[in-house]
């Protein structure tokens, strides 16, 4: 799947399993492109000058928490009755704000827990994912670097690879380079 655009990307899966024999279950698996999940702080190590205070959006903690708060009634609207198993998220800038989504909102109801690795994208954008232990459980996660030989000094974001039980393995694969954002099941 390749998508192109500037609007917000949200995939929603269903995925029946049926593990050694026993009764089928179903799992939503969604990703989420949150569009810019930045907090406050300035990064020397990053070019995230554009979500401080003093910038032109004027980027402040009532807008932080505004836009957490949105994302998690999306997760938890988009699970119904059951909130996703598996989300996968793009455009987010670092841990923190993936632990404040996680445990400050009220997806700390969920348990969910954090793939997460640091890219070297110029604007400390990375990919990630949360996931309900009680119904997925990670194997292995690597975050992949992307290189460009026609231009090796460009910088973009990892693709994470997590591989994981979710009755049976299977394996994801999340990609957000500039202005493409992939999924992959397999």
């Amino acid at each position: 799947m390749r998508f192109i655009s500037r609007g917000i990307f949200l995939l929603v899966l269903i995925i029946s399993i049926n593990a050694n024999g026993q009764d089928q279950k179903s799992a939503r698996i969604m990703f989420y492109n949150v569009e810019n999940l930045f907090d406050t702080k300035d990064d020397s190590l990053t070019n995230d000058n554009e979500f401080l205070p003093e910038s032109d959006r004027h980027w402040d903690n009532h807008k932080f928490y505004t836009k957490l708060n949105r994302i998690y009634k999306v997760i938890i609207g988009v699970g119904e009755w059951e909130p996703p198993a598996i989300v996968g998220l793009c455009e987010i800038e670092n841990r923190y704000v993936l632990n404040k989504l996680v445990y400050d909102t009220p997806l700390k109801t969920f348990n969910y827990k954090i793939v997460h690795y640091e890219s070297p994208d110029e604007r400390g954008i990375d990919v990630a994912m949360i996931y309900r232990p009680d119904i997925f459980s990670v194997d292995t996660s690597v975050a992949i670097n992307i290189s460009f030989p026609f231009d090796p000094e460009s910088r973009t974001r990892d693709i994470l690879y997590v591989r994981g039980r979710l009755g049976q393995r299977i394996h994801f694969m999340y990609l957000s380079i500039i202005g493409h954002h992939d999924t992959v099941v397999i």
